[in-house]
């Protein structure tokens, strides 16, 4: 399984993983995440932040692509999403930031940064 297999299929772990949530590859999905990192991130060790980091930012990169017209792309600085105009964002990276920082670096403010910046 290559690493955009892998991204996919941990985009849809999230999914299966909070069915009571109804979650969706959507701004509202991601908005529910967000609040769970919140809620939990104090509550779990580094190993489990980092393998959470990688299916969380999977979810947030795969909905920026499914909304905003991104695709996955990985180059020398790491797996990005790419708008059409040739600019790049971080997930994964953005994702274990808010792990460990909190709030200050939602994956919310970031997907509706993605819209505000590359998508007008």
């Amino acid at each position: 399984m290559d690493i955009f297999e892998q991204i996919a299929e941990n985009s849809k772990l999230v999914i299966k993983t909070f069915p009571d949530a109804d979650l969706g590859f959507d701004r509202d999905s991601v908005a529910w995440i967000d609040g769970y990192i919140e809620r939990n991130r104090d509550n779990w060790d580094e190993e489990t932040r980092y393998s959470l980091a990688s299916v969380f930012g999977s979810f947030l990169g795969e909905c920026i692509c499914r909304n905003l017209g991104a695709f996955w792309e990985q180059d020398d600085l790491g797996i990005a999403v790419v708008f059409g105009d040739g600019n790049k964002a971080f997930p994964f990276n953005k994702t274990a930031k808010q792990i460990a920082n909190g709030s200050d670096d939602s994956i919310l403010s970031f997907y509706d940064s993605a819209e505000q910046l590359f998508c007008n």
